[in-house]
């Protein structure tokens, strides 16, 4: 189970919704789907990272 921080986000009118997040447990990676609130959420390119997926253990 993901458990993660967002502390910071800001809108790129190019890329879209920038966030910056802690992850404290659980893994992020390319093209996973978020559901919170009723609303979805999409990662759509940790290429800002230069990896394939982020983690914590």
């Amino acid at each position: 189970m993901l458990q993660a921080l967002i502390f910071d986000s800001f809108y790129d009118k190019h890329r879209g919704v920038i966030a910056y997040i802690r992850i404290f447990s659980g893994e992020i990676k390319k093209r996973y789907e978020y559901f919170f609130s009723g609303y979805e959420y999409q990662n759509c390119s940790p290429r800002s990272w230069g990896v394939c997926s982020s983690y914590a253990n």
